[in-house]
């Protein structure tokens, strides 16, 4: 049987993936975020960029990821 705590683990870990399995690059037709979350460690599934210190959120999706200066 599952432990509540490795269910719990397994669906953070597949939310987490499922937000963040966009492209990790802004265009100029983007509006502006919505949100701006720094200040921390972010885990992407991005190969190129496992860990990002910023992201920026609009409409729902992830606009951009990268370090506070970027974003």
């Amino acid at each position: 049987m599952i432990s509540r705590r490795k269910l719990l683990l397994g669906s953070g870990a597949v939310a987490t993936s499922a937000l963040l399995n966009r492209p990790a690059y802004s265009t100029s037709t983007q509006g502006p975020a919505d949100l701006i979350l720094t200040g921390g460690e972010i885990h992407t599934v991005d190969s190129r960029n496992l860990r990002v210190e910023a992201m920026a959120v609009g409409n729902g999706r992830v606009l951009a990821t990268g370090t506070t200066t970027e974003i």
